[in-house]
């Protein structure tokens, strides 16, 4: 809900996103496996919690609602085609550790980055 209100009032709160996603490279470093977990899963609920909910009113907002149904349905497909393709990856980088942990930080990166481009572009 935090991330709805910060995304009717200011509009940029996707932002948050890629920065709640980095954050849990640092949670790697826990010693302690059930501590591990329970962080893991608390910001992987938070980033999927502001991704079903903010990403889709953002699709809502920009679309005339006529093509809404339309805009969804591409939005859905990369999602998901996305999702997979990013799972395939790390699901082979398992075993190179070290790899997967460049892989995340470059993916987050470039992901800020285009999504600051996006609200230049937009004026917002």
């Amino acid at each position: 809900m935090v991330f709805g209100i910060l995304y009717d009032k200011v509009g940029k709160s996707l932002v948050y996103i890629g920065l709640i996603t980095a954050a849990v490279l640092p949670f790697v470093l826990i010693r302690s496996l059930p501590l591990f977990l329970f962080s893991a899963a608390l910001l992987f609920g938070a980033v999927t919690g502001i991704q079903d909910t903010v990403m889709r009113s953002v699709v809502g907002s920009m679309i005339p609602e006529k093509k809404r149904g339309h805009a969804y349905g591409i939005f859905n497909s990369f999602y998901g085609f996305g999702l997979m393709a990013s799972s395939i990856v790390i699901g082979y980088l398992y075993y190179s550790f070290g790899i997967a942990i460049v892989y995340i930080l470059v993916t987050q990166a470039v992901a800020l980055v285009l999504l600051h481009l996006s609200f230049r572009k937009a004026g917002a």
